[in-house]
């Protein structure tokens, strides 16, 4: 799993999905491995898919970043009730919630693309509140 989040870093996402796929199939970690593939889901346009992940990765114990990356599948839906929703629920009570560097552009440009909608506004204040981290820095 640590070998497939390196890859996701790498944007080489076809061998991530590999790592992943083997890693489901030992049954071992399933909360970050349905995480993983939520992300990978998520960064290759499978929406569908990433919110089955995501979601598996919450029934079996993984922590609230399943709803960060649940607000950007949910934005990049155009389903922004959800999107804000997803949102409040990783940055409420959380006061380790932060957005990942390389994430951050990709929030300016949903934000950028869908001005004048009240929950893109609210999701943009909240998201420029929170600290911005590296993967070195997790």
């Amino acid at each position: 799993n640590n070998m497939a989040v390196i890859y996701i870093r790498q944007k080489k996402f076809e061998e991530a999905m590999d790592i992943i796929k083997k890693a489901i199939k030992k049954r071992r970690f399933p909360h970050l491995v349905y995480y993983n593939k939520g992300v990978i889901e998520e960064k290759i346009g499978n929406y569908e898919e990433a919110i089955k992940s995501l979601k598996k990765a919450k029934k079996y114990g993984m922590d609230n970043r399943v709803h960060n990356v649940l607000s950007r599948v949910y934005a990049k839906m155009g389903d922004f009730p959800r999107a804000l929703k997803h949102l409040k629920k990783y940055t409420d009570k959380n006061d380790d919630a932060f957005i990942f560097s390389e994430d951050v552009e990709e929030w300016q440009n949903l934000f950028a693309e869908n001005r004048n909608i009240v929950e893109v506004e609210e999701m943009g204040a909240i998201i420029n509140a929170l600290p911005i981290k590296t993967w070195k820095e997790i």
